[in-house]
């Protein structure tokens, strides 16, 4: 209960926040947890899970992180760096859900 306490701090409204990873839904932390993953190897369903929280939510499509289904770490990679880079990630509300760049409402 206290961790659940403890997110209830960090948002304005609880009962509407969406979590990932046990924090308020953040599309930069995914973008940076998933290129932390890329880069030390880690389990590639995790990075496959962040392709598909910001293929949805930014319409942007991802698919070219794969190469006949395997991920290709070095383009993943860039491509990450890039998304991070250019500051598109941080005009999505923290804690909100969007379907290609469009907020889900309630």
């Amino acid at each position: 209960m206290q961790r659940y306490l403890d997110l209830c701090e960090k948002v304005a409204e609880p009962g509407r926040a969406s979590v990932w990873e046990g924090e308020p839904l953040s599309l930069t932390r995914i973008a940076e947890k998933a290129r932390a993953r890329i880069e030390g190897g880690e389990d590639t369903e995790e990075v496959a899970i962040a392709r598909a929280w910001l293929e949805a939510a930014t319409g942007e499509a991802l698919s070219h992180w794969y190469r006949e289904h395997l991920l290709t770490n070095l383009s993943a990679g860039a491509s990450l760096d890039t998304l991070i880079a250019s500051g598109a990630l941080q005009r999505f509300e923290p804690a909100s859900r969007y379907f290609f760049g469009h907020k889900i409402p309630d």
